[in-house]
């Protein structure tokens, strides 16, 4: 799939006045979804454990939040607390590239506090809009079931049934099986000969931000990149 054009997200005018929370936003995929929503006019919450180094990243409201420890993710909600927050975006991660049972248990454990037990500290001490939109950035992985990057898979998918099993009657959710995207995220772990040969199937952290955007302005439940014609499907709740 190649990078094309971005242009203005349709619908996107919606998050006006929004107050948006994103996961590990100081980089990659979550960083150029924090830059459309401050050009939409929305109040961005940052949580990461490294702060912004992007000019545009800086005019949002950056709180240190480490997902591996409970005691600084509730430190990062009570800076917010009197902030209803409409849109949680849950895109903080790591990538472990062992199979299940090869990864160390250091590996592990960090993966699943990042991707499980990390974001259901957050949604329960959060101040919470009870129209709540909550959008998963997973990947492909979970997607296809793949057995390697084991650890990983299997954490992507638990994220997907924390976020079923805690959503309440008028959320909504939008999971997003993204494809291969150029961050450092997606080249951890991976030789330079395997990166390579990526190339052409790789899109830009904006341009998946751009699918996300628009997927989130169409209300769908769905954004799933597909192995066999490499191009993204969005579903959409029936009314």
């Amino acid at each position: 799939m190649t990078n094309k054009k971005i242009k203005k997200i349709k619908g996107i005018e919606k998050y006006s006045n929004k107050k948006i929370l994103i996961t590990g936003a100081s980089n990659g995929i979550g960083a150029a979804l924090l830059r459309i929503f401050l050009d939409a006019g929305a109040t961005v919450y940052n949580f990461d454990k490294v702060a912004p180094t992007d000019a545009g990243s800086t005019k949002s409201h950056f709180i240190f939040c480490d997902l591996r420890n409970t005691s600084s993710i509730i430190s990062a909600t009570k800076k917010i607390k009197d902030n209803k927050i409409d849109v949680f975006i849950s895109n903080a991660g790591i990538i472990v590239r062992d199979e299940i049972l090869s990864a160390s248990n250091d590996d592990a454990l960090a993966s699943y506090n990042i991707f499980v037990e990390g974001p259901r500290i957050l949604l329960g001490n959060l101040n919470l809009s009870p129209k709540l939109q909550i959008v998963n950035i997973s990947s492909m992985h979970a997607k296809y079931n793949d057995k390697s990057p084991g650890i990983y898979t299997l954490h992507k998918i638990m994220s997907e049934r924390l976020i079923a099993l805690a959503s309440k009657p008028y959320w909504s959710n939008l999971t997003c099986y993204l494809g291969h995207v150029d961050t450092a995220l997606t080249k951890s772990g991976k030789s330079n000969r395997e990166y390579a040969k990526q190339k052409n199937d790789r899109i830009s952290p904006e341009l998946a931000a751009s699918l996300i955007c628009k997927s989130m302005s169409l209300n769908a439940i769905t954004l799933t990149y597909d192995r066999v014609t490499k191009s993204y499907t969005v579903i959409c709740k029936n009314k």
